[in-house]
């Protein structure tokens, strides 16, 4: 992973550095929070509880100018299978605001938000309490936009052809085929030929984040693990029949687990592997993204 440690070194703007943020707080239902049409976090599993995090959105914001933002919200699952209604327990708060970083990692300016959005309450009649303004529904988005001002200049996935959604089946088994020869990269130790796969993909996340030498070279070690035998008994979780998901205006294109395959799994990025650590089980996931660049035929990994 020679390629991707030195990436730190075609990083431009680091006097410019800026880190936009997307802190969310949300519970009583699962999601799916989309910056630019390009999924950020997801969840999909029981709803006693809630979640909140703050995650870097800089690789999703191409250029300067006008962002989009989506929530997406979904009925609990209850040992896999999804309930029909969302649940008055609902809660969603969404922030997005940029930082800017010290050389040493502290913050040293929060810019005001952009975005500060929650969902309203409304009162029961029959109980009094507050619950969610849209309980009941099977389904709801909420979407908006901001402003972002980066110093870099991304390609992303805007060159992307546009996938025929009638089109698949066809679609499902060419994406099945390239995760697959992914895996069987790694199965195969062929780091050098893994590395290519995924070499502009990383590109473009390093300048984005404008990752440091060291950032980078966590990022190479990440990935070398996988072929150096570092991780103990790491094997490679097969891929089959999973679930096919459209993003960014159908140009972006990954395969996720289903709820039949896996209940805990259910949303999780399907290129995984797992190994044991001090006698306890972990994975190492791999997100990949796919996308069809204009004039080229062979699907190609951009995040």
């Amino acid at each position: 992973m020679e390629k991707i440690a030195n990436l730190y070194k075609e990083v431009k703007y680091h006097e410019q550095a800026i880190s936009y943020q997307a802190e969310y707080f949300i519970g009583g239902c699962n999601f799916e929070i989309l910056i630019n049409g390009f999924p950020i976090e997801r969840y999909y599993g029981l709803g006693n509880g809630a979640l909140s995090a703050s995650v870097p959105i800089n690789t999703e914001i191409l250029k300067s100018g006008l962002q989009s933002w989506k929530i997406r919200i979904f009925p609990i699952h209850i040992n896999g299978i999804p309930q029909k209604m969302i649940e008055g327990g609902a809660r969603v708060q969404l922030k997005i605001q940029a930082i800017r970083f010290k050389d040493n990692g502290d913050i040293e300016k929060i810019s005001t938000p952009v975005i500060d959005f929650e969902v309203p309450l409304k009162k029961e009649k029959e109980t009094g309490k507050n619950i969610f303004v849209d309980m009941g529904k099977p389904y709801v988005e909420y979407c908006g936009t901001f402003q972002a001002n980066v110093p870099y200049q991304l390609k992303g996935w805007q060159d992307g052809e546009k996938f025929d959604l009638s089109d698949s089946l066809n679609l499902k088994k060419e994406v099945l085929n390239k995760f697959n020869e992914l895996r069987n990269m790694i199965i195969n130790k062929e780091e050098n030929k893994f590395e290519e796969s995924i070499l502009y993909k990383e590109k473009e996340v390093a300048q984005a984040l404008f990752m440091t030498e060291k950032e980078s070279k966590d990022i190479a070690k990440f990935y070398t693990a996988a072929f150096d035998g570092t991780l103990q008994n790491f094997n490679m979780t097969s891929i089959d029949n999973e679930e096919l998901v459209y993003y960014c205006e159908d140009r972006v294109v990954t395969l996720l687990f289903t709820a039949m395959k896996c209940p805990r799994c259910k949303g999780e990025p399907v290129l995984v592997g797992r190994y044991e650590e001090e006698n306890r089980k972990k994975v190492r996931i791999f997100p990949i993204y796919l996308y069809r660049p204009k004039g080229k035929k062979e699907l190609e990994v951009i995040r």
